[in-house]
């Protein structure tokens, strides 16, 4: 009922919210109910100014839509962001409990990331600002909805696209070297998979009328991005390489969007510390399977390729499937339950472009489907190319790993279990948090025997390498000590593939600081189970911990700390103010 409450609240509230009425007195906002407008406040915003973002909040009102794209749109954007900082300003932060300054400082750190993308004017300097209308599209039909519905909404989007792939050809002057190049890459993934609608309109559409208006569309889109293609390959031939070592962007990025309080360098040591420790135990690893005195990172490579554990095709989403079943059986007693659900689907081709292997789609924001899709990639033209890459991912190790990360005890177990936190933590806290937990997820899963054999311990120390790798190339690229191509041979001098250094480098320069905030997540929520540990000795409950850790859900990560504490304190356990870390804590 609550929850009923809060959205009739969001949607009665409406877009006056934004209108002449600004001068009303605002000293009745204080603590949760300020906290609790601001929020509705912004969502409504979002629904209205940001709508590709809206439906990724869950907010289905925002689907038919794409965000406009121009100069007076930015303008509006920017007056109601500034009339929500206002009322922000008006609250009196002191007076806010422990956790209301954790939601505070979410909304500050919004506000702030929002205000600097607008002050970047991308509708005029960043072509992939206009490619991001490409994945909203997706956003609706990667979706486990009604087809009718599905198909409903993607027609709108899909109609709107030419119009914003020929508004970037009319509004971005010029584009730095770095940005177009990667533009490139991306609208060409996108014109080679046009497939994916075609596929989409045979399962969709009600008959051939649509398919046919459908058709049309999809013609439109192609010539229209085909144009945007050509432009940007214009100007990126015409774009001069400058040499630019200020990581301004990146330090912003770091705080206001990821919400890491670490600078780069510390998280530097982060990376090499986790570099050097992953390192010593997968050479381990690979020591006890091949009985190498002198093994090196190379012989890795030579393991998984013998592995012959893979499913065939026609069996490989039941396997899936059945290693869900398997890990929610092994997870009962450390968490605080276990059966987990989701969607488990062939993926279209076009997201395999950062997703090559596997891509876990979670619910979006607040709708009340819980239930996330768990999406496998497997190449569909070449049945030869489909074998080799299903023999090469998805061993019987790697499908336990992607499982325990995405499914059970991972990803959607956190969106499950965190779903009764606020809006201001689901919607607009990062996702920092999520993306630790997946890695601790495996971790655990090894911990309580799911990941039991040899081959399992070794993929995940494999896993654990390659993430502090490209953690630190992560830094490197963004902090401009390196450029595309450095980064690229970086992360292969460190012992990886180069077909894995590629995928990795793509990653980077299109999700910057993601792995970074991932592995410090990690770290983080590994020593705080440390620090309970210490405290409770054998009267630590590890389900009790984890279900804190849901409990809080996405929070600054520097505010976890604080936030688990007040959780036990709400216990009145004893032995929580005499705690004193350890040096190796």
């Amino acid at each position: 009922m609550k929850k009923i409450f809060y959205f009739c609240v969001l949607f009665f509230l409406g877009a006056p919210l934004f209108a002449a009425d600004l001068d009303k007195e605002i000293n009745s906002m204080m603590g949760k109910y300020a906290l609790f407008e601001i929020t509705n406040s912004y969502m409504v915003m979002l629904e209205t100014l940001y709508p590709e973002r809206a439906t990724r909040a869950g907010f289905e009102i925002a689907n038919t839509m794409l965000d406009e794209r121009s100069q007076k749109a930015d303008g509006q954007r920017r007056d109601a962001l500034a009339q929500i900082k206002v009322k922000l300003s008006k609250v009196k932060k002191k007076k806010l409990t422990h956790s209301e300054k954790t939601d505070y400082e979410i909304i500050s750190r919004t506000l702030a990331f929002d205000n600097y993308l607008l002050n970047k004017r991308l509708f005029e300097t960043s072509p992939l600002y206009y490619l991001e209308a490409q994945d909203a599209v997706y956003d609706i039909m990667l979706k486990q909805i009604n087809s009718i519905r599905q198909f409903k909404e993607v027609q709108p989007r899909l109609t709107k696209l030419p119009d914003v792939f020929i508004a970037g050809v009319n509004n971005i002057p010029s584009a730095s070297k770095t940005e177009s190049a990667l533009a490139i890459n991306k609208a060409y993934a996108a014109y080679t998979s046009i497939s994916d609608y075609e596929d989409f309109l045979k399962k969709n559409a009600d008959d051939a009328v649509d398919r046919t208006k459908l058709q049309l569309l999809l013609n439109a889109k192609k010539a229209a991005l085909r144009e945007f293609f050509n432009y940007i390959k214009a100007l990126n031939e015409n774009a001069k390489k400058v040499t630019n070592k200020n990581d301004s962007d990146y330090r912003i990025l770091l705080k206001n969007s990821l919400h890491l309080d670490k600078t780069p360098e510390e998280l530097t040591k982060t990376a090499e510390a986790a570099i050097k420790k992953s390192k010593s135990n997968l050479i381990l690893m690979i020591s006890a399977i091949t009985g190498k005195e002198k093994a090196e990172i190379k012989d890795f490579y030579n393991i998984e390729a013998k592995d012959k554990t893979a499913p065939d095709y026609p069996y490989l989403l039941k396997t899936v499937g059945d290693e869900i079943e398997n890990a929610n059986k092994a997870m009962k007693g450390v968490l605080p339950a276990s059966e987990m659900r989701v969607f488990v689907n062939h993926m279209p081709q076009y997201p395999s472009f950062l997703n090559p292997v596997y891509m876990f789609l979670p619910p979006y924001g607040i709708e009340h489907n819980l239930i996330g899709t768990l999406f496998i990639y497997t190449p569909q033209d070449n049945p030869r190319a489909r074998t080799s890459h299903i023999n090469k991912n998805f061993n019987m190790s790697r499908i336990k790993m992607l499982v325990t990360e995405s499914v059970v005890p991972g990803r959607q177990m956190f969106y499950s279990y965190s779903y009764d936190t606020k809006p201001i933590r689901r919607i607009l806290a990062s996702n920092a948090m999520v993306d630790g937990w997946a890695v601790y997820a495996k971790h655990l899963a090894f911990e309580v025997g799911y990941l039991s054999s040899k081959e399992d311990a070794l993929y995940l120390s494999y896993e654990d390498y390659a993430r502090a790798v490209k953690a630190l190339a992560d830094i490197k690229y963004n902090t401009k000590q390196l450029d595309y191509d450095e980064t690229a041979l970086f992360i292969v001098s460190q012992g990886i593939k180069k077909e894995e250094a590629e995928i990795m480098t793509r990653q980077i320069a299109f999700n910057p600081g993601q792995v970074v905030a991932e592995l410090a997540a990690y770290e983080e929520i590994k020593r705080q189970r440390s620090k309970y540990e210490t405290i409770f000795g054998k009267d630590f409950s590890l389900a009790s911990f984890h279900n804190k850790i849901f409990t809080i859900g996405k929070i600054p990560l520097s505010m976890l700390d604080s936030e688990l504490m007040e959780e036990y304190k709400k216990e009145k356990r004893p032995g929580l103010k005499v705690y004193k870390p350890t040096a190796d804590l």
